[in-house]
């Protein structure tokens, strides 16, 4: 997983979390359980864009995006390449998503 940190890039969020799922349906799990876990914890809801069965899965929670991907479709939209100037930060998901 990559966290951007785009704050001063962009006005439409201050942090990118890209992450590549290994099948349709890893990809629909990751942005399940996201969903789930967001919901449950901070009552924050969204509706994804985007299916699973194509590839990439965009969720828009305001000031953070989260972009679930087939990694050949990471790949070509190269995300971390186009926004080259963001930061990279860490995040640890366990410390936010984990009871």
């Amino acid at each position: 997983m990559t966290v951007l940190d785009v704050r001063g890039l962009t006005l439409i969020a201050d942090y990118f979390v890209l992450c590549t799922g290994n099948s349709p349906t890893h990809i629909r799990a990751i942005a399940e359980g996201v969903q789930e876990k967001l919901r449950e914890r901070f009552n924050l809801r969204t509706k994804p864009e985007g299916v699973a069965e194509s590839e990439w899965v965009v969720m828009d929670y305001g000031d953070v995006i989260a972009h679930i991907f087939s990694a050949e479709v990471r790949q070509f939209y190269d995300l971390e390449g186009l926004w080259a100037d963001a930061r990279r930060t860490s995040w640890t998901p366990a410390a936010v998503l984990v009871k």
